[in-house]
């Protein structure tokens, strides 16, 4: 059962359009593509990091990736109220965009055949952290810009042969 690093546009795309699409509707913000970079796994984050792992037919890993500021925005724009202190709404809140981030791409590529899965949600906060799987593993990062600030998405895909 031997695994290969992939970053297959299809695949790819399936997250990153599921990641602008709720950005757009659900917290009415405009939204452009910045970087899009591979970084090495020891790369810091930016402060608050929701993390999913995705397993079926690809092993994937989900990170997305806020300071702490964009994470209080985006809990007050899905709330449609202020959101400014690290109670279980702004835990939640944060939480479920990954999994409706996660749940669009998945469903996407369900439509073309590709059987996935998810695990719940987990939120990380703090500085100096890093996404280690392996070491000096690549992460496809897509940076978005956003009016809430930027978002990043980091992926590890895997498929499994």
């Amino acid at each position: 059962n031997k695994e290969e690093m992939m970053f297959d546009l299809p695949v790819v795309n399936a997250f990153s359009s599921s990641a602008v699409t709720i950005l757009k509707s659900y917290c009415r913000t405009g939204v452009s593509k910045g970087d899009v970079i591979v970084k090495n796994s020891f790369s810091p984050l930016m402060g608050v990091g929701v993390f999913i792992g995705i397993t079926g037919m690809l092993d994937t890993k989900l990170m997305l990736d806020m300071e702490k500021d964009t994470a209080f925005n985006l809990a007050s724009k899905l709330n449609e109220e202020t959101i400014d202190s690290i109670d279980d709404i702004f835990i939640a809140t944060v939480k479920e965009f990954a999994n409706m981030v996660a749940g669009g791409a998945i469903n996407e590529l369900s439509t073309r055949g590709i059987d996935l899965d998810m695990t719940t949600p987990t939120l990380f906060m703090g500085e100096h952290m890093s996404i280690v799987e392996k070491a000096n593993e690549e992460i496809l990062v897509i940076n978005y810009d956003t009016d809430i600030g930027c978002i990043a998405m980091n992926l590890i895909i895997k498929k499994k042969r």
